[in-house]
């Protein structure tokens, strides 16, 4: 979950002033956002399975168990890529450039916090159908939910950037703004 946040929230907020040049060159915003929103999945989701591997090796967890632990962490990074996406558009901050980091703390840990509440919801109800049907079909079921809700949220994203981008222009870079 902590990559998640690291890798996946603030997504234009290394690029200062090259937001302005995406904007000012037309590119398809929409389709900017999903890819920042997607680019961590080449990281995240090889780093989550090889640590629940190794940790299940180290415990010597039965078989059973670490399937539905995969799927577990398929959520949350999937939670992540939606509200990551939805963090970048709404409270985006410069991060490149030394000076410009006034307040970031209490913006991440407001999203941090609902990230893990989101998370936390997810997993009550998770553990809730797991006592009526097993693990790993509650765990399929609560991906297929957690990507269809992640998609929802991304494309919301999407669209409200591409409605007002000089919102975010004027977060990242006030001298364009």
């Amino acid at each position: 979950a902590m990559s998640v946040v690291s890798g996946s929230f603030n997504l234009f907020g290394y690029d200062g002033q090259g937001f302005t040049y995406f904007v000012l060159g037309g590119a398809p915003l929409r389709r900017v956002l999903t890819g920042k929103a997607l680019a961590p999945l080449l990281y995240l989701l090889p780093l989550m399975i090889g640590f629940t591997l190794v940790e299940s090796l180290i415990r010597d967890a039965p078989l059973s168990s670490v399937l539905p632990a995969i799927l577990a962490g398929a959520c949350v990074i999937a939670l992540g890529v939606g509200v990551g996406s939805a963090a970048s558009v709404l409270n985006p901050s410069d991060q490149s450039r030394v000076g410009q980091r006034r307040g970031s703390f209490l913006k991440v840990f407001a999203w941090f916090m609902a990230f893990f509440t989101v998370a936390g919801i997810g997993g009550g109800i998770w553990w809730v159908a797991a006592h009526f049907t097993s693990s790993l079909v509650a765990g399929v079921v609560m991906l297929v939910v957690t990507v269809l809700v992640a998609r929802a949220i991304l494309t919301w994203s999407g669209r409200r950037l591409e409605a007002d981008p000089y919102v975010i222009i004027r977060k990242l870079d006030p001298r364009t703004a």
